[in-house]
């Protein structure tokens, strides 16, 4: 065999020559190869001829003169001198691929909050399964509260159902939590270790009770209120300041052995609105300011038993605002101030029976944004101070029947921002102060088959952030200061046309997290100060390098071999090892780079024999991953090989 051109690099890894020498040529690119060689480009080269594949020798390479012989048990070729002073010698050791590219499995995060400035969510791994963690925005900072849960198990417990299952108050984060001992419990931390621990039992998991844990946590004047269950008094209202004295049941709200189920928790001001059951009005609006006494039902929505299923509750410059069918008007805008005789319907937006589907109820100031249909304008944006009067559409986009669709209704800056869409400008981002004059288009997005609408709005310092596909950069991270020209890229997460997929945009302080993909670390935690240069990955909190054993696998019944296929995320080394007595011979691959390899199942001499005799072998086996660089990981399958 002979070289033609520049030279390549070779190391033995002791079986069989590759089947082709690698170099510049259409489809083949320097690096290790499947085989059990590795030839690594010592720098750019011109078309390489293949060569025979010679019988497995054992041996060396030694690399010497202008025309070096390549000796493997006596098969010897010829090359051109080595242009690189390494060249010159022998190779005595196996060169390790290169490791340009090491890309690691997602981390999942989730359930970002405040806490006083720091940041405080939970992620969950193979190894722990879902703790609360924590962080300042390095990585120094950001790692694990503690190992709540034994071993994998779920320390962390949001119940599924929970939308609200964390609060922050008093310097504190409450959260509801399993040891694995107590069943799902009331837990608060200050953000380290020792400040983290369960704060009261509340109820019990034994049989046959199995309590349901606090749920519904919200954070209220120093204090965090919640739904929770225990033996004598059912499912009601409690409050707690993060201490086990502290910790108490506010209101038997139905004094039976029935649940009064208080849902909906709202903080307005420095009283909580929710609605609850009393066994003799059914579920309704409620009212509390934190004492038995002071907590009581706000009005009789729907008199009698029937439910009132009021929806939406949000607090707004004093005033609880939600949505309510009364049976007369459809459902509609309604309004409380926590007494029978300020909860009143703020206007029939459309009306009649028909709803005026009112949604993304938001708050800015002492007035409320939301978005509308009144049957005549299509769905606009209104505001409303809790007013008949007060409630008016702030600006009809599209005259006419058809629907401008505001969207993604976010506060920010003094300003409210919102998404729309028409005809001209397609979609763009849009701010408002609450009048005709002060709503005005900010930036349009041009159109496309990949292009988007702004969405996932959070406003912070003053500063709005935002989501968006422009068409050339893929779903990226932006920020706006209300201007035209304040509207910008924060930074192009993962270069060109993919998408960084910002996504749980949440403001901590003054800095805005967030999870991206950056295409090499998977799904991590960021953070941003609103430059491209402050905005960065706070941690690769997940450093296993990607590895999965496919399912995908080619069996070869003549020969009694499967081949699976494996997918890694960096060059390295994957070892495949039969498992207790399975009749298997081990065998190796080293994956050049990030992509996918595979390896062949081959039975030994005496699973042939079992082959031959019954036609089918089940085995299994470890694949264990060693990556160039990061964590690597094992993984163990069984198969069935089949002779016919």
């Amino acid at each position: 065999m002979a070289w033609v051109g520049a030279p390549v690099e070779m190391t033995y890894l002791g079986s069989n020559l590759t089947r082709r020498a690698l170099g510049r040529h259409p489809g083949v690119r320097c690096g290790p190869t499947w085989s059990m060689w590795a030839m690594r480009c010592a720098r750019s080269r011109p078309y390489v001829r293949s060569m025979s594949r010679p019988r497995r020798a054992a041996g060396r390479i030694a690399v010497t003169g202008t025309a070096a012989a390549v000796a493997i048990g006596g098969v010897a070729a010829s090359a051109p001198e080595a242009s690189s002073a390494r060249d010159g010698g022998a190779i005595d050791a196996p060169t390790p691929p290169a490791c340009d590219e090491v890309r690691t499995r997602s981390s999942r995060t989730a359930h970002f909050i405040d806490g006083d400035g720091t940041l405080f969510f939970t992620v969950r791994n193979r190894r722990f399964g879902e703790e609360l963690w924590v962080s300042d925005g390095t990585s120094g900072s950001t790692g694990m509260v503690k190992d709540i849960g034994p071993g994998r198990a779920d320390g962390f417990d949001a119940a599924g159902y929970d939308r609200s299952p964390m609060a922050a108050a008093g310097g504190l984060v409450l959260f509801a939590g399993d040891d694995g001992v107590r069943g799902r419990q009331l837990w608060a931390s200050d953000g380290t270790e020792a400040g983290t621990a369960l704060v009261k039992e509340i109820g019990s998991s034994a049989p046959p009770y199995y309590d349901e844990g606090p749920a519904s946590l919200t954070g209220m004047g120093g204090a965090v209120y919640f739904s929770a269950e225990d033996e004598a008094h059912g499912h009601e209202l409690w409050r707690s300041d993060g201490t086990e004295a502290g910790t108490a049941l506010v209101k038997d709200l139905r004094p039976t052995e029935y649940d009064g189920y208080p849902r909906n928790l709202t903080a307005v001001g420095d009283r909580l609105f929710f609605t609850a059951r009393d066994g003799v009005h059914g579920e309704e609006l409620w009212v509390s300011d934190g004492t038995e006494a002071g907590t009581a039902l706000a009005k009789d929505l729907r008199p009698g038993v029937s439910s009132s299923e009021v929806r939406g509750l949000t607090g707004v410059g004093g005033r609880a605002f939600f949505l309510f069918d009364d049976g007369v008007h459809g459902e509609e805008l309604w309004t409380s101030d926590g007494t029978a005789a300020g909860t009143v319907l703020a206007k029939d937006i459309r009306p009649g029976r028909r709803y005026a589907e009112v949604r993304e109820l938001t708050g800015l100031g002492n007035m409320l944004f939301f978005t509308a249909d009144d049957g005549v304008h299509g769905r606009e944006l209104w505001t409303s101070d809790g007013t008949e009067a007060g409630t008016v559409i702030v600006k009809e986009s599209l005259p006419g029947r058809p629907s401008a669709f505001p969207d993604y209704l976010t506060a920010a800056g003094g300003h409210l921002f919102f998404t729309r869409w028409n005809r001209a400008h397609g979609y763009s981002l849009w701010k408002t102060d609450g009048t005709r004059v002060g709503t005005v288009r900010v930036k349009s997005f041009p159109r496309g088959p990949a292009a988007t609408y702004p969405w996932d709005l959070v406003g912070v310092g003053g500063s709005l952030y935002f989501r968006v596909d422009d068409g050339v950069h893929g779903d990226e991270l932006w920020r706006s200061d209300g201007t035209e020209a304040g509207t910008v890229l924060v930074r192009d997460i993962r270069r060109g046309s993919r998408a960084g997929y910002p996504r749980d945009l949440a403001a901590v302080g003054d800095r805005l997290y967030f999870t991206a993909n950056d295409g090499i670390h998977g799904d991590e935690l960021w953070t941003s100060d609103g430059t491209g240069a402050g905005t960065m990955m706070v941690d690769d909190i997940d450093a296993h390098v990607i590895f999965r054993v496919l399912r995908r696998t080619e069996p070869n019944t003549r020969k009694g071999t499967l081949r699976v296929g494996v997918r890694v995320g960096a060059a390295g080394t994957i070892e495949m090892t039969p498992v207790g007595r399975s009749l298997l011979r081990p065998a190796t691959v080293t994956p050049g780079g990030p992509g996918e390899s595979s390896l062949l199942l081959r039975p030994t001499r005496e699973g042939r024999r079992t082959l031959r005799r019954t036609g089918r072998l089940v085995v299994t086996a470890e694949f264990t991953y060693s990556p160039c660089g990061g964590v690597g990981a094992s993984r163990t399958r069984s198969y069935t090989l089949r002779l016919r």
